[in-house]
């Protein structure tokens, strides 16, 4: 596979992924859940902060999958440039 295939696949799944991250959490009604929290015993609070926790976990773990998807797509790439610089 040649270099510009493989970037452009790069590019591809990063798109795709960023279009994916507003479905990606399973839609809660947060504001509800915060209204309800004051009216109610502790358990909506629970359930509020799971809610935001699961909005959350995203954009955390995305840009760390497009890091790994990079690392194991052009690896074999810069160890080829890096030995060469080095000779």
């Amino acid at each position: 596979m040649s270099l510009a295939l493989r970037l452009c696949a790069f590019v591809v799944i990063a798109i795709v992924g960023y279009i994916a991250w507003p479905s990606a959490a399973p839609p809660t009604d947060v504001t509800q859940l915060a209204v309800r929290q004051f009216q109610d015993d502790g358990a909506t609070a629970e359930q509020l902060r799971e809610a935001i926790a699961v909005q959350s976990w995203w954009p955390i773990v995305w840009p760390a999958i497009v890091i790994v998807i990079g690392i194991v797509m052009f690896f074999d790439d810069v160890e080829h440039w890096w030995k060469q610089e080095s000779v």
